[in-house]
């Protein structure tokens, strides 16, 4: 707030930037969209330990907020859950094949349709670069 105070017009800047009872401070930034995977990398092994080196004293705290964390965060939650439900899914075909037929051979010849179009969407989306 030292710094705000030789402005002119400190009332408009510290009200963007400076909570009411001057305690808390908002920066806010806007970066290039590098895919989620760096951007992830980005703020686990640049930001996050560079804030950590900074603010190391105590007497402040630092945080990563907004969109771009919350995209992330999503993203590795809706990657996770669809794996997840994918073995699930192996899981419970293999489990009623067991029970139907008692046969391994029947297990591997029943989840063979369904590894068809997984590997099939998998291919196209890698032959033309779309990521998950």
């Amino acid at each position: 707030m030292k710094y705000l105070k030789k402005d002119s017009d400190t009332d408009s800047v510290s009200q963007s930037f400076v909570d009411s009872l001057g305690q808390k401070v908002r920066i806010s930034l806007k970066i290039a969209d590098i895919g989620s995977n760096k951007m992830d990398s980005l703020v686990t092994n640049v930001i996050q330990p560079r804030m950590n080196e900074i603010f190391n004293d105590g007497r402040m705290e630092a945080r990563v907020t907004g969109t771009t964390l919350l995209f992330i965060k999503g993203n590795k939650f809706l990657i996770e859950n669809l794996i997840g439900s994918m073995v699930i899914a192996f899981f419970v075909i293999s489990l009623i094949m067991v029970v139907l037929f008692r046969n391994f051979r029947m297990i591997i010849i029943s989840l063979i349709p369904n590894m068809i179009p997984l590997l099939i969407t998998a291919g196209i989306m890698g032959f033309f670069h779309i990521p998950l």
